[in-house]
C-alpha cells in the first residue's frame, strides 16, 4: 500500500508535537522518576531555568502537568502528572526496556531493575497485543491508511530542533549510544524510522513521503546508520539503489512507536478518524498495545511498579 504522505499527520507526529524534544522528553522521564520540583527537574535534567520555565509551561498548556501548591509562605508549587500525562506510562516503559537492551546502562537516570509488586518479581516490560495476548512481532503488524489532516496543534516554544552536541561512541565498534531520549528529541528522526517500519526503505521514497529537505534527511539517515538502527543494503529491484534497513535494534524501536501512538489516538483528539490505524493479524480492530510483567504476564500499572 502506498502510505500516501500520511506520516507527516499521523497520529505519532501529533505525539511528537507535545513530547518531542529532548528537554520536554527529560522532564516527563523524570516525572515517572518521582521528581517534582522545579529545582530537581532542572539538576536532574541539565536544563537552564529558563528552558525548564518553557518546557513546563508547554507541559502544563497541553495537559500533562498540574500545579500542586505544597507551601503557602513564601507560595511553592510542585509538578504533578495529570491523567493524560500517567498516559505515558506504556511509552515510558518501552523506552526503559530498549534502553536496558541496547544502551548497556549508559543512561545514569534510568533504574537499573524494575520490580512489580503485583507479584514481587523483578520484571522486564514486554510489549504485547491486549487481545491474544502475544508479543509484539513486528511483520504481524499493518497499517491503514485514513484521513489525511494537519499535525496536532501543541505548545512547544519552538522546541523542536536537533541538538547540535554530538552523541557518545559506545567504544566498542557497535556505533554511537543513540539513546531513546536523543531519538525522540527530534521531529524528523522518529518519523523516518517509522517510514522504515511501514517498509519504505529507498532515499527517494522516504523524502516523497515525509516532504523532507534532502540535507536533514541524509544527516538522519546518516545518524541511524552510524548508531546500528538502520543499515544500508543493495535494493531489492535494483543492486545499484541502495535501501535503508531496520536492524534488530531498529525493529525493537517499534514499542515506543507503537505506545506513542496508542496514547496519541486517545488523548489527542482526530476529528473524523485518524490519519493511520496500526492493526495486529489477530484481530480486524485495531491494535491495543499492552505492556506486561515478564513474569506474570500480567498488565503493568504504575502504582505497582517500584525501583529497587
Amino acid at each position: 500500500m502506498n502510505a500516501a504522505h500520511i506520516l507527516p499527520s499521523s497520529p505519532i507526529a501529533k505525539a511528537l508535537a507535545v513530547v518531542g524534544d529532548r528537554w520536554s522528553a527529560l522532564v516527563m522521564r523524570e516525572m515517572f522518576l518521582g521528581t517534582t520540583r522545579f529545582g530537581e527537574l532542572a539538576a536532574a535534567t541539565g536544563a537552564s531555568r529558563a528552558t525548564l520555565s518553557k518546557r513546563l509551561r508547554a507541559l502544563l498548556a497541553n495537559g500533562l502537568l498540574y500545579q500542586n501548591p505544597y507551601q503557602m509562605r513564601p507560595p511553592r508549587v510542585e509538578y504533578r502528572l495529570t491523567e493524560k500525562g500517567f498516559g505515558l506510562y506504556d511509552f515510558a516503559l518501552s523506552i526503559w526496556t530498549w534502553e536496558a537492551r541496547w544502551s548497556r546502562g549508559a543512561d545514569r537516570r534510568l533504574p537499573p531493575r524494575l520490580l512489580h509488586r503485583g507479584c514481587g518479581h523483578r520484571t522486564l516490560p514486554t510489549a504485547c497485543c491486549a487481545r491474544c495476548g502475544k508479543p509484539i512481532d513486528i511483520h504481524e503488524l499493518r497499517y491503514e491508511a485514513g484521513v489525511a489532516r494537519g499535525a496536532q496543534s501543541a505548545t512547544n516554544d519552538g522546541a523542536l530542533r536537533r541538538s547540535t552536541k554530538a552523541l557518545p561512541d559506545a567504544g566498542d565498534g557497535k556505533g554511537l549510544l543513540l539513546h531513546a531520549i536523543d531519538l525522540i528529541a527530534d521531529h524528523w528522526t522518529p518519523l523516518v524510522l517509522a517510514a522504515a517500519f511501514m517498509g519504505i526503505r529507498r532515499y527517494d521514497d522516504i523524502r516523497r513521503e515525509l516532504g523532507i529537505a534532502t540535507n536533514i534527511l541524509s544527516h538522519r539517515l546518516k545518524l541511524l546508520v552510524e548508531a546500528g538502527v538502520l543499515q544500508q543494503a543493495p535494493g531489492t529491484l535494483s543492486g545499484k539503489r541502495l535501501e535503508y534497513r531496520l536492524t534488530e535494534k531498529g525493529r525493537a524501536l517499534i514499542v515506543p512507536a507503537l505506545a506513542l501512538h496508542q496514547w496519541s489516538l486517545e488523548w489527542l483528539p482526530a476529528g473524523k478518524g485518524p490519519s493511520m490505524q496500526i492493526f495486529h493479524d489477530c484481530s480486524p480492530e485495531p491494535l491495543a498495545l499492552r505492556m506486561d510483567c515478564s513474569h506474570c504476564h500480567q498488565a503493568l500499572v504504575a502504582r505497582e511498579v517500584s525501583f529497587p
